[in-house]
């Protein structure tokens, strides 16, 4: 250990050191996790999208049955170093359904119920709550307004849409419709300082198609695939190498 710990410190980023390391780290009787979680965090300290490091402390995580919760904790504090870190995003993506595996005693019960599913191979995935939403849309959003060209973040908020829309069911056509607006709303008021920037156009085009999908037929849906095929052409313009996948994407509607 104190070899490849010497070696990591020469190159923090070489894939063989870290699969030795893992190795030697599978034998958890004979080693310190605590140690290695803190390694992990002086790395992170030095280079906090360091992606070999954070694979081998989710890793060691796994090993020393680390509370989630600490974890998020954890991403959220590297996130606010630096917004744009698609390990710690992904990360967090992968932590908040574990953290947040019952909400409600009707979910607790309908889990005894789960059995039958999971003969038959089912699995039903699991929708954020409501609350959680609020709170991850609110830290994206702060990402946004600080390095809005970053692409990191615009990728975990189109993770959290998919909670948002998959869970009508749960929260109701009218509060996914206000949220919705809602992001609507920060997107423009990006593009009213960035009128030219990529993601939020980009986003912006997705949300006004979500809406058109969701309107019934008229003049309004019409409206907004106007909305959208504008959008896709400005984008068309900016984004000239992918051009392509705007005009198809402009045409499918």
């Amino acid at each position: 250990l104190k070899l490849v710990e010497a070696a990591l410190q020469k190159n923090p980023k070489s894939y063989a050191t870290w699969q030795h390391r893992k190795w030697v780290v599978a034998h958890k009787n004979l080693v310190d996790l605590k140690h290695e979680l803190a390694l992990c965090q002086m790395l992170l300290a030095v280079d906090e999208r360091n992606f070999h490091c954070w694979s081998y402390r989710r890793y060691v995580v796994k090993l020393s049955e680390t509370d989630p919760e600490d974890e998020l904790e954890f991403t959220t504090e590297k996130i606010l170093q630096n917004f744009s870190n698609y390990s710690s995003w992904h990360y967090r993506s992968a932590l908040l359904p574990e953290v947040n595996k019952v909400t409600t005693l009707d979910e607790l019960i309908k889990g005894d119920q789960g059995d039958a599913e999971k003969d038959e191979g089912k699995s039903k995935e699991q929708i954020l709550p409501l609350h959680v939403l609020d709170q991850e849309f609110k830290l994206v959003k702060e990402a946004f307004f600080t390095e809005p060209e970053d692409q990191s973040s615009w990728l975990y908020h189109s993770w959290l849409m998919s909670h948002l829309t998959r869970g009508e069911d749960k929260f109701g056509a009218t509060e996914v419709d206000k949220h919705v607006e809602e992001e609507i709303t920060t997107c423009q008021e990006i593009l009213e300082i960035e009128p030219d920037c990529k993601w939020p156009l980009l986003t912006l085009a997705r949300l006004f198609e979500l809406q058109a999908r969701r309107a019934s037929a008229g003049e309004t849906k019409q409206q907004l695939k106007g909305k959208v095929k504008d959008l896709y052409n400005k984008l068309a313009t900016l984004d000239v190498m992918r051009k392509g996948y705007y005009r198809d994407a402009a045409a499918a509607l």
